[in-house]
């Protein structure tokens, strides 16, 4: 586990930082994304591996048909938020349109209402939990980032990944403009390093 999700879970210890089970779970943050989400899908495809995808609702609302083929193609999806601004100290109202707004564009474009919730940037006060818990969502950091934004090659990424993850951790990637050049490739080297360790890359359970 990072060292700074360590220090979250333990000042947030409430949260869901990973999972019990054996299985590597694979989330993408920020999508859909016209260009890396489908190269990101058809790689999960390639290798037999369901994904958990926390979209923006701005970005469902501009490409609903790959929402709804994340959902097709057997992967969970959950909210990232409506338009990715921080939301440590907003105010509650504004936490809760941005949830709420987030959620209308899914369930219009999936049919499917989220039961989870991650923090756009991972940042939030203590209020931000509690919010999207009363709209039914439980809120979902994660254990392991594979750092794809902070301009490092593929090499880097999956040596990265292969030295850190264990059964039961949820890895932050992301599916964007920033990450469309350097994460498919990285991801794939990712899986077969996986394929190989005989691993389950499993969505989250919702």
């Amino acid at each position: 586990m990072d060292w700074n999700c360590r220090l979250g879970q333990f000042v947030f210890p409430e949260l869901v930082w990973r999972e019990t089970a054996s299985a590597i779970h694979l989330t993408f943050d920020d999508g859909p994304h016209s260009e890396a989400t489908p190269r990101i899908l058809q790689l999960l495809h390639r290798y037999g591996a369901k994904g958990t995808f926390f979209l923006l609702g701005e970005n469902v609302r501009t490409f609903p048909q790959l929402a709804r083929r994340i959902v097709l193609e057997g992967h969970a999806v959950g909210s990232h938020g409506f338009s990715h601004t921080r939301l440590l100290f907003r105010t509650n109202k504004f936490v809760l349109r941005e949830l709420e707004q987030t959620n209308t564009e899914i369930q219009r474009a999936t049919g499917i209402v989220p039961t989870m919730f991650r923090p756009p940037h991972g940042q939030f006060d203590w209020r931000v939990p509690s919010i999207a818990a009363a709209q039914g969502m439980r809120t979902i950091l994660w254990s392991v980032s594979s750092k794809d934004y902070a301009g490092v090659s593929p090499t880097q990424i999956v040596d990265r990944l292969t030295s850190r993850v264990s059964g039961g951790d949820i890895v932050l990637m992301h599916d964007n403009r920033r990450t469309r050049d350097v994460l498919p490739s990285a991801l794939e080297q990712f899986l077969q390093w996986g394929q190989e360790q005989k691993l389950k890359f499993d969505s989250l359970p919702s």
